[in-house]
């Protein structure tokens, strides 16, 4: 993979909302912001920006 694919590849990024407890804790560690935070069925869950994210794991 050249150096322009790596910075043009972009992986989907999904979070389980099945296991997310709504904690927030992905959203504090998150340095570039990209974790969202939003109401489904009445509780907190989160979803990453893939526009944002860079993989880092939080």
């Amino acid at each position: 993979m050249t150096r322009r694919d790596a910075l043009s590849y972009r992986e989907i990024i999904t979070t389980d909302t099945s296991l997310c407890v709504g904690c927030n804790k992905c959203v504090a560690k998150c340095i570039v912001k990209a974790n969202i935070a939003f109401q489904h069925n009445g509780e907190n869950k989160i979803k990453a920006d893939p526009r944002k994210c860079i993989h880092c794991g939080a």
